[in-house]
């Protein structure tokens, strides 16, 4: 049994994984990533599977996405499952779960593969769902809408396409794992080398494109993080150094709840998902006090979460205050994803 990636996940996260396979079994539990979650369960964090499943079992199959049977408790966060499922007497697989023994917690997953089994005990995310949460959770219209599929939102072809469902499912960290070329990806992807996708004022989806901020005074730079901290992202450069007179400072891309679970009340996370050049310039003179920005703990600098790129720039003479758990740092608070951050700190 178990035919998979990994047989058994126990107190592991498994993180930034994509898959892509064929598996031919006649053995149960067969899935794109983890067999079975054991002991203290497992984390899978921005995965995808685009694996075939080739079933030749008579029955239960219990096949799966991510995750064959969660014996223990699962989290599964940033979840892709493209998983098709082939089998003319298998019964009783899900799309991201096979079974769920104990609670799994889904939060900004996607499925958007095929469940060509017998319907009998099939799930479009997880069979056994009473004690599962889903939060920020999506399948493709023609999925088989089999138990669960009243937890999630059904989304249609054109929406997929349009980017609007990745600007969702990433939603407000805008620029974190998720990512989509429109008119080439149909689908959101978790591959971190394809664009950005952010949203318009007139509530159309695009991806971020070259356009380049300058950045010459103080209130150039206030406005710019204002506008990342709406939701929108841009590539910027600094034209001068900045002195911000002593001035109280709220990061650009805000975040606070750093590291919790998506879903988490109070919490947000907008990342930087641009890129910003300093050009050896520096920004000087502020303050950042923690406790202002809602759930703890809060990731604070001249930047709170990178996700893009920020580059050539140097700190002078910020003052944080920090009285409670928060992640801070001279240029950034928190770098995710694939996110780099290089600057001066003096």
């Amino acid at each position: 049994e178990c035919p998979n990636l990994f047989r058994y996940v126990n107190g592991a996260t498994i993180r930034n994984l994509i898959t892509t396979c064929t598996i031919t079994t006649n053995q149960k539990y067969a899935s794109g990533i983890a067999g079975k979650t054991q002991g203290n369960g497992g984390t899978f964090q921005n995965v995808a599977t685009y694996v075939t499943i080739n079933s030749n079992v008579n029955g239960d199959g219990t096949h799966a996405g991510i995750l064959g049977v969660a014996d223990a408790p699962a989290t599964i966060v940033n979840g892709l499952s493209a998983v098709i499922i082939n089998g003319a007497n298998t019964t009783c697989c899900g799309g991201l779960v096979g079974w769920a023994s104990q609670p799994v917690k889904f939060y900004n997953c996607l499925m958007v593969g095929e469940i060509n089994v017998q319907d009998e005990g099939s799930a479009t995310f997880s069979r056994n769902p009473g004690s599962n949460s889903y939060d920020n959770c999506y399948y493709k219209e023609g999925v088989k809408e089999l138990q669960d599929n009243d937890k999630l939102t059904k989304v249609t072809a054109a929406q997929l396409a349009s980017g609007e469902v990745t600007y969702k499912l990433g939603y407000p960290f805008v620029g974190g794992a998720w990512r989509q070329t429109l008119g080439a990806d149909p689908n959101p992807v978790l591959y971190p080398d394809h664009a950005v996708v952010t949203m318009l004022d007139d509530n159309t989806y695009v991806n971020m494109v070259g356009d380049v901020v300058k950045i010459v005074t103080a209130d150039d730079l206030k406005g710019f993080a204002e506008a990342i901290n709406s939701g929108k992202q841009m590539n910027a450069v600094l034209e001068a150094d900045i002195d911000l007179g002593g001035a109280e400072w709220i990061p650009i891309g805000i975040g606070n709840g750093y590291g919790k679970a998506a879903g988490t009340a109070d919490v947000t996370n907008i990342g930087f998902a641009g890129n910003f050049d300093g050009q050896g310039h520096t920004v000087s003179n502020f303050t950042i006090k923690d406790g202002s920005y809602g759930a703890e703990p809060e990731a604070i600098g001249l930047f709170g979460i990178v996700t893009g790129t920020v580059e050539n720039l140097g700190v002078i003479n910020a003052s944080y205050t920090a009285s409670k758990d928060c992640r801070a740092g001279g240029i950034a608070g928190a770098v995710v994803a694939s996110a780099t951050s290089a600057g001066l700190v003096k």
